[in-house]
């Protein structure tokens, strides 16, 4: 298979998933990257796929401001956390034209904890999204359960944090790129997917 590489543009023109998912594809076989077993796509193709899957949700783009905050979440005593959450912000704050439907992306870097201190920052920050980067034993529903209450999205690397009660993630299905939708969850954080992003992905409840 022969492509030339290219980084998943998030410019309207490219409304459809599909294409987006296409071009992750190529750069997906591109790059070499090791994140372990808990991350199958590295953070340059699976980041700009989950921002692309925000354009999918209506009820997100219909209420938010001309800047998306998109806060990530990670654990300061985790060396792949930090690594990711590094990836995360650089990648954002190096492309000043990244943007969401035309809405530029704010990066906000929120330490998690176990004594769930976190929740109050996400709600002081303004926070429309939520990445959260690997987090070993996070308590994944007392997450969810914060940003129920703010309807803010959660977005992740992580897919099985989307089978424990978060809202969209990136998998690989037959080594390519795909997006997994635990639409109970995304139901609970005020999302409105579209049917053409839901027809792609691995539904959980």
């Amino acid at each position: 298979m022969h492509c030339t590489a290219a980084r998943p543009s998030l410019q309207k023109r490219e409304r459809h998933p599909g294409i987006v998912l296409c071009t992750a594809v190529c750069l997906i076989l591109s790059m070499p990257f090791s994140y372990g077993q808990e991350m199958a796509v590295p953070v340059e193709v699976h980041v700009p796929l989950l921002l692309n899957a925000l354009t999918f949700d209506h009820a997100f783009m219909t209420r938010n401001p001309d800047e998306i905050v998109l806060g990530i979440l990670y654990q300061s005593t985790n060396q792949l956390s930090r690594k990711v959450k590094d990836e995360v912000v650089s990648m954002i704050r190096r492309d000043r034209r990244r943007i969401v439907e035309e809405h530029p992306v704010r990066a906000i870097p929120i330490e998690y904890s176990a004594t769930a201190d976190y929740a109050r920052r996400i709600a002081a920050q303004g926070i429309h999204a939520l990445y959260v980067a690997p987090i070993p034993g996070a308590d994944i529903s007392q997450i969810a359960h914060a940003t129920r209450k703010e309807n803010i999205v959660t977005v992740t690397g992580v897919p099985a944090y989307v089978e424990r009660g978060l809202s969209i993630g990136v998998r690989t299905r037959d080594g390519q790129p795909a997006f997994i939708i635990n639409i109970t969850a995304s139901a609970a954080e005020g999302a409105s997917l579209d049917a053409r992003i839901l027809a792609l992905a691995r539904i959980v409840r």
